[in-house]
């Protein structure tokens, strides 16, 4: 979705190309490009987007099924599209270099500073924005694209003593947590088969076949994990 000129017409175009290569899985970067009602912020800067303007994410993952393409969900946790925009109304929320300054803003399609992992409200804001995503816009999205931010890696006193400690912040786990409000229930684990070559874990849920796609570029550990919900 980083073309923001592009509306459903092009897209299928695109959907044909792929079906005709012979390809079946299309990842579909959505975060900063849906018109977010929790976090109107993600968008902003987007605003002239067509499918910001007007969404036809679902109509467009829909017609990808029908040609036979499985469909992906984009987002980096705490950085890059849409992410990166939180700070703006949260600067407290912003990593740190090691000298304890703000971390330089960074970005392909939007720049902006990423969130601390650590702090609590970095995860409560990702956990539901990606829950908005997947579960109240496309939820006839076959699964999730979950790529590591590869910058500006947090300095704070918290992250530092994961890092001395030889831990790293469980990005999926913290995806994967029951929010404070939602009731707890018990759900299927995920299987994992790991890709070494290309350094790309996936996990399937046995029961709806919804597939979490995690591309790891920096030290993040990655469990076993229920579904979002």
């Amino acid at each position: 979705m980083r073309m923001p000129t592009y509306g459903l017409p092009q897209w299928k175009r695109i959907i044909d190309c792929i079906c005709a290569d012979g390809g079946n899985l299309l990842l579909l970067w959505m975060a900063g490009a849906f018109r977010s009602k929790k976090f109107p912020i993600t968008w902003k800067f987007n605003e002239e987007h067509a499918n910001v303007r007007d969404d036809f994410g679902r109509e467009l993952i829909e017609y990808a099924r029908t040609q036979g393409i499985r469909v992906l969900l984009g987002f980096a946790p705490f950085g890059y599209d849409g992410v990166n925009q939180y700070p703006i109304e949260h600067p407290e929320l912003t990593a740190r270099k090691p000298d304890g300054s703000e971390v330089d803003e960074f970005g392909i399609y939007c720049w902006g500073h990423n969130l601390c992992p650590s702090k609590a409200e970095s995860q409560r804001f990702m956990l539901e924005y990606v829950r908005e995503m997947a579960f109240e816009f496309y939820p006839n999205a076959d699964g999730l694209l979950i790529e590591s931010s590869d910058y500006a890696a947090c300095h704070c006193p918290d992250c530092r003593g994961l890092a001395r400690a030889g831990s790293s912040i469980d990005a999926m786990k913290v995806l994967a947590a029951p929010s404070p409000t939602a009731s707890h229930r018990p759900t299927p684990r995920m299987e994992w088969r790991r890709s070494r070559s290309r350094r790309i874990r996936h996990a399937q849920n046995p029961a709806d076949g919804r597939i979490c796609t995690a591309r790891v570029l920096l030290q993040v550990r990655f469990a076993s994990v229920d579904e979002l919900r």
